[in-house]
């Protein structure tokens, strides 16, 4: 009996553990999206929004944040949930992606940490696949945001960044896979 307490007390410190990283990445991917919502460059000069604007940005991020922890607690179709919270932390990634600018953002390495959470809590089967929808995402938006500009070095730079994330999603479920 003490066995299986300590055991359901390691997966909950791990469940635990899991939910802290996702919301650290959320909050990653929010603040890139808020600075660009809330400051925007006129004529080459750094001009704020107003309040009300930056205030429903976060009320809309709350409610999000509200609505995802309520889908972990209280749904009973845990598969639903799992694949509702994986498309919900890709699409902040995305987000993060496109308020950065796309071809050009610094974020993209957002994708390397939602690919190995994921890939953690679900194998390196999700991990693989996780990987290609964010490659893929990311050779789209190179491609529609470098229309007219050299985008050899971009998509050099981001091959090497997918290949990452086939490296990490292997390794990391590997060494999951493994215990």
């Amino acid at each position: 009996f003490n066995v299986n307490q300590q055991a359901n007390r390691l997966e909950q410190e791990k469940k635990n553990i899991f939910i802290t990283f996702k919301i650290l990445i959320l909050l990653f991917c929010a603040t890139p999206i808020a600075q660009a919502l809330i400051a925007i460059k006129v004529d080459g000069e750094l001009v704020s929004m107003n309040f009300v604007k930056a205030l429903v940005f976060f009320s809309i991020v709350v409610f999000v944040m509200l609505f995802w922890f309520v889908m972990n607690y209280k749904t009973k179709n845990k598969r639903l949930r799992a694949t509702l919270e994986l498309i919900f932390m890709v699409c902040g990634g995305i987000l993060c992606y496109v308020a950065t600018g796309l071809a050009q953002s610094g974020y993209k390495f957002v994708f390397v940490l939602i690919i190995t959470i994921y890939t953690m809590e679900y194998g390196i089967r999700i991990g693989t696949i996780l990987s290609s929808v964010c490659g893929t995402l990311i050779l789209i938006g190179d491609y529609f945001s470098t229309i007219g500009l050299s985008r050899s070095s971009y998509f050099q730079a981001d091959f090497m960044l997918i290949a990452t994330f086939y490296l990490v999603s292997y390794v990391v479920g590997f060494y999951v896979q493994k215990d």
